[in-house]
């Protein structure tokens, strides 16, 4: 899993030096599973929910759900309507691409699963008021081998 969470985190950061519109509307800042204490909004995680091996009989898969979770402090959701945007643009149907996965993995594909979008509880629960989250799934199909 460690070659997936690099393939993720290198397509957040860009190649070639192109700095990704999702990366700039979150201040870069995206971590994963949690936050640390006292980061400033917006900001991003992500993490494993689920992972499952399958095969053929010619091929060799792992099937994961990754999820992405955006939070807002802003009174409107103007502000994680356009980042959820953004994170769209850069994961829908991407192939992920790191130098861990060419020895492992042949093929990453990401496919959006599902989202919603609710109001929580502030995290540093001081009675702070509601903050936004902005929940979006990814189903992720690496195939191990060459065969894809």
């Amino acid at each position: 899993m460690e070659a997936l969470f690099k393939g993720i985190l290198g397509r957040f950061v860009g190649v070639g030096g192109s700095t990704p519109a999702f990366w700039t509307d979150i201040g870069g800042r995206m971590y994963m599973s949690e936050n640390p204490q006292g980061t400033v909004y917006p900001n991003a995680t992500f993490n494993l929910v689920h992972n499952s091996n399958d095969w053929t009989f010619t091929d060799d898969f792992d099937n994961s759900l990754i999820q992405f979770n955006l939070y807002s402090m802003s009174k409107s959701a103007v502000e994680i309507l356009d980042a959820e945007k953004k994170l769209r643009l850069l994961y829908d149907n991407c192939a992920l691409a790191s130098t861990d996965l060419g020895s492992t993995w042949a093929h990453v594909l990401m496919q959006r699963d599902g989202s919603w979008l609710d109001k929580i509880p502030h995290p540093d629960g001081t009675g702070g008021g509601n903050i936004w989250r902005y929940v979006i799934e990814y189903k992720v199909m690496l195939t191990k081998g060459s065969t894809m």
